[in-house]
């Protein structure tokens, strides 16, 4: 009983060490600081520190990946989290979403702060 234990024990390590090797992208595209939302658009200084705090990690090209996000099983959902949040919409090259009117989602998203 004890050597089964220990077995499926180094399997659960072999395999987790394993899963290590899968490559995950984490890198952060190239920002044009003249597409940034704050040089296209007035953004109020209480909505720039919660897009700042909540906001950025998720819907820019400035992640500051955590230190998890090296980890894997959880680094596969933290990163499809992050391109997810860049594809709806991406605030430093400029308010890019999926829907037509960028700068009406911006204004809707301001006012609610």
């Amino acid at each position: 009983m004890r050597l089964r234990l220990k077995r499926i024990g180094i399997a659960i390590i072999a395999i987790f060490v394993a899963i290590q090797l899968v490559p995950v992208d984490t890198h952060n595209p190239a920002v044009n600081p003249a597409r940034a939302i704050y040089a296209t658009m007035p953004v109020p200084s209480n909505v720039r520190s919660v897009f700042d705090g909540s906001c950025r990690d998720c819907h820019s090209n400035e992640t500051r990946w955590p230190w998890y996000a090296h980890v894997a099983p959880v680094s596969w959902i933290v990163a499809q989290d992050v391109h997810e949040g860049r594809r709806e919409m991406n605030f430093p090259n400029g308010v890019r979403t999926r829907r037509r009117n960028a700068k009406t989602n911006w204004k809707k998203f301001a006012s609610n702060w």
